[in-house]
């Protein structure tokens, strides 16, 4: 099964402040970034950067690369492990630095340019903007700073795409024996990325379907198991017993 590129970003993120200190909101929109080009060639987009606090202060773009940890959940940074398949080195940021008032938006271009040697793949990145506000006023004391980051896929080529395939599921159980949880582990063996769709189906003694846990629709990168937790439901005792069964038909959840 063939399976379409998922584009993971954070959307708005807020930071506590100190007393005194004005509120500090950023969001992008555009949220997905996506590119299909060659060796040698570039792509060009744009996304509107907006400081939604009440002060202003200045914007600043970053390079990063991205994965998920060990929960499905996205990390952004200086990351070794994604070396292989990372595309942070081709972003062109513009600008990389600017001031922008208080409730007011400015467009932020970023150009990706493929080497002339790259093999044929899926290649991810991020795109980071932090906003530093001013200067706190005397006394305060705390200067905080927020970031907002999408996902950038390129796509070099035309790689195949692996078939989705699920290697394990487990129930996860605290302390006391109880379901806290469903861990369940995608492998893709290919040389793009794939997302994550299907359902967990919780089975009871009988052979009945007593729950369906849509996976989360988030990447799997190429060349590795990527697990994802699911939360118990609400509703289904935790100590009974259980089978897990997948069902990649089912819908999944954004």
């Amino acid at each position: 099964m063939r399976i379409p590129t998922i584009l993971l970003a954070l959307p708005c993120l807020l930071t506590p402040v100190a007393r005194g200190q004005p509120r500090i909101e950023l969001g992008m929109r555009p949220l997905r970034f996506e590119a299909a080009i060659g060796p040698g060639r570039a792509w060009t987009g744009a996304a509107l950067v907006t400081n939604g606090g009440a002060a202003p202060g200045r914007i600043r773009a970053e390079a990063l690369d991205f994965a998920l940890d060990g929960d499905g959940q996205p990390v952004f940074g200086e990351l070794a492990s994604e070396r292989r398949w990372s595309c942070r080195d081709w972003l062109v940021l513009n600008p990389w630095e600017a001031r922008l008032a208080a409730e007011a938006s400015a467009l932020a271009r970023l150009t990706v340019r493929v080497p002339d040697e790259t093999g044929e793949g899926g290649y991810h990145c991020a795109v980071a903007y932090r906003l530093e506000p001013p200067l706190p006023s005397p006394g305060v004391g705390l200067r905080a700073a927020v970031r907002v980051a999408a996902a950038v896929y390129v796509v070099v080529g035309d790689p195949p795409v692996a078939e989705l395939s699920v290697t394990a599921m487990e129930l996860e159980r605290d302390a006391g024996g109880a379901c806290a949880g469903i861990a369940v582990t995608f492998l893709n063996d290919g040389r793009r990325h794939y997302r994550a769709t299907g359902a967990v189906l919780v089975v009871d003694a009988t052979g009945g379907t007593v729950a369906e846990l849509p996976v989360p629709r988030r990447p799997v990168l190429p060349g590795r198991r990527q697990r994802f937790r699911l939360r118990w439901p609400a509703g289904l005792d935790p100590r009974a017993d259980y089978a897990l069964r997948f069902d990649p038909a089912a819908e999944s959840v954004q």
